[in-house]
């Protein structure tokens, strides 16, 4: 299976159809006799099928058979008289120089370049050799031109991907090889010449659709880009396929916008251009993309940002982002979970879908002010909170279409650490509003032992608001209590070794 999985991508790399590939797996083995059958009664679409074949059942044998495979289509290419088949060919050649090139790019690229000659074997093959190959390749590919463009590229459908190669959009053999050249190794001059013959073609979707492609490769600057686009929708604003230089519009203000600071008028542009566009041309076979653009801007969305320690007495401040939501409704609860459990919950990247959700204590309904449908606002909500507990916000928009919840605790306690030369852990708790040393706080740490908190003792501050903990490898958590008070959530710390302190004699550790 996985041999069948690397022939696959090989293939289809090389424009083969898997489903052509595996509508022939269970028939009898293609041989080189009815190719060369094939080729002496030109039938050029069959001689195509009967290769890839030969090439599929030949990589599932051997997948280092690869260059030996590329020689052969070599040589049955030059046996081709049809110039339309030979063309396909060259450019098949063309990416499976490519596709070899690229898997085995870390080592080719690490030779020197190799000028006067070529090795009969490419495996030994300098990087410069496969660039030139896959350019010369890729120029046969598109000759003779006339042919190619008076052949039209459902003559080869069997090798085409449909929907992505339809004849709307590769009307002939030309247009289809072009594209190929382009995708393989990308060239402007390939662009000017496959325009250059749209030009002459009925087909103007074509043509259009061509110029969007060359000005989306060849844009050095957005500003520029953005007036081009203009331009091509001057030339076709009364054609449905116009639709089509609106959706590079798009995207190329969606980039912009990103990069401004004037996002929201950004935004109202593609939000009136989107309108417009679908009341201009609601039958176009690609209109769903711009409906769907539009309906994501529309898209009720909400998203909320709270503090995780909130001093009692204080509010609890809500940073709402919101966009197209009218109203909301905010309902604090005490929260039935501990510390200890949040810990695990995070540590072990898990959440209990069990209700935690205790006392409500807050209910609240909010009318949201918007300026239209399609712009985020934001805001702040102050909640006013006064006693110490771990505590569950919780955010309703409309009738529930929207629910998000956050956790925080309000207490007065704050703790942090820092690890001295002399081996030692020090906890400083403090105030968490005037900074001031708090005495005799329990600090509780704990340890983690076969993904379990386990409980390894506790400490009481001194009159500096400091406790000390022996400095090791272990991972630590801890927290600090007083009477009253003990909400605080855990503080995690990693263990480090102490330094000695003949390294750093003279310099004091600041917090």
């Amino acid at each position: 299976m996985k041999i069948r999985n690397i022939v696959t991508a090989l293939l289809i790399i090389c424009c083969i159809s898997s489903v052509i590939l595996y509508s022939r797996a269970a028939q009898p083995t293609t041989s080189k006799e009815m190719i060369l059958k094939t080729i002496k009664n030109a039938d050029s679409p069959q001689l195509i099928r009967e290769l890839i074949s030969h090439m599929k059942e030949s990589l599932e044998k051997d997948t280092d058979h690869f260059p030996e495979l590329i020689a052969e289509v070599d040589s049955f290419t030059t046996t081709v008289s049809d110039p339309a088949t030979q063309a396909v060919l060259h450019s098949m050649l063309a990416q499976m120089y490519k596709n070899y090139y690229q898997s085995q790019g870390w080592i080719i690229n690490q030779r020197t370049s190799i000028e006067g000659y070529i090795p009969d074997d490419l495996r030994e093959w300098s990087a410069n050799l496969f660039q030139a190959k896959i350019r010369e390749e890729l120029a046969l590919s598109l000759q003779p031109e006339k042919v190619l463009q008076e052949t039209p590229a459902d003559r080869f459908q069997e090798i085409m991907e449909p929907g992505k190669d339809s004849p709307e959009l590769r009307p002939t053999l030309y247009d289809f090889l072009a594209y190929r050249a382009i995708m393989i190794q990308p060239s402007p001059s390939v662009y000017e010449q496959l325009i250059q013959f749209r030009k002459t073609q009925p087909e103007k979707k074509a043509l259009l659709l061509a110029e969007l492609d060359y000005l989306e490769y060849a844009q050095e600057d957005r500003k520029k880009y953005e007036l081009q686009l203009d331009s091509l929708l001057q030339v076709y604003a009364g054609q449905d396929y116009s639709v089509e230089i609106i959706l590079r519009k798009l995207e190329n203000l969606s980039a912009k916008k990103w990069r401004s600071e004037n996002q929201d008028s950004i935004q109202s542009v593609q939000y009136a251009l989107a309108k417009e566009t679908i009341s201009r041309f609601p039958d176009y076979d690609r209109i769903g993309i711009i409906r769907n653009w539009l309906q994501g801007m529309e898209a009720p969305s909400l998203n909320i940002q709270t503090e995780n320690t909130v001093y009692p007495g204080d509010p609890l401040k809500i940073r709402l982002t919101y966009n197209n939501v009218e109203n909301i409704q905010v309902s604090v609860y005490e929260s039935l979970k501990t510390a200890e459990s949040i810990l695990l919950d995070q540590s072990n990247n898990t959440s209990k879908k069990t209700n935690t959700y205790g006392k409500q204590v807050v209910r609240q309904t909010y009318t949201l002010n918007a300026p239209n449908t399609y712009t985020p606002v934001d805001t702040i909500l102050s909640i006013p909170m006064t006693q110490p507990g771990i505590y569950e916000c919780v955010v309703t928009a409309g009738s529930g279409e929207i629910k998000l919840s956050t956790l925080f605790s309000v207490s007065r306690l704050s703790a942090l650490h820092r690890d001295t030369p002399l081996g030692i852990r020090e906890i400083l708790v403090t105030d968490l509003k005037t900074g001031k040393p708090q005495e005799n706080a329990e600090v509780i740490y704990y340890k983690w032992t076969q993904r379990q908190l386990q409980r390894e003792g506790s400490v009481k501050t001194d009159r500096n608001g400091l406790a000390s903990l022996p400095l090791h490898t272990d991972y630590y958590n801890y927290k600090a209590i007083l009477p009253g008070d003990t909400a605080m959530l855990f503080t995690p710390v990693s263990g480090s070794w102490a330094i000695s302190e003949d390294v750093i004699e003279d310099k004091k550790p600041s917090y």
